[in-house]
């Protein structure tokens, strides 16, 4: 790579706002309610799931073990589905960003 094309690529990247600046601007806009609603039900299962791992290491049969461990799975599982929903809502609105400087 050229030293004139490095230097313009770091010059986009300056431009382009930071990940903090990203995460902002999901909570705005015609869906930031569902946003908000999205990422607090995120930390809410990540905390239950916290909570059913303790119960399934102090579990003293099998079938709580398994109906703990089920829990547990049920809400990682959540959690990684409502990230990547987080995640790409940020793709969605960087192809956005990207789109109307053009």
């Amino acid at each position: 790579m050229s030293d004139a094309s490095e230097q313009a690529f770091r010059e986009t990247l300056r431009r382009e706002p930071g990940l903090f600046t990203q995460l902002g601007a999901m909570f705005v806009g015609p869906i930031g309610r569902l946003t908000i609603l999205v990422f607090a039900l995120t930390i809410a299962a990540f905390v239950l799931g916290i909570w059913c791992l303790l119960h399934l290491l102090d579990a003293e049969n099998a079938r709580d073990t398994i109906r703990w461990f089920a829990a547990t799975a049920a809400c990682w599982s959540s959690v990684v589905a409502m990230k990547l929903w987080l995640w790409g809502r940020l793709h969605a609105l960087a192809v956005l960003r990207a789109l109307s400087r053009r």
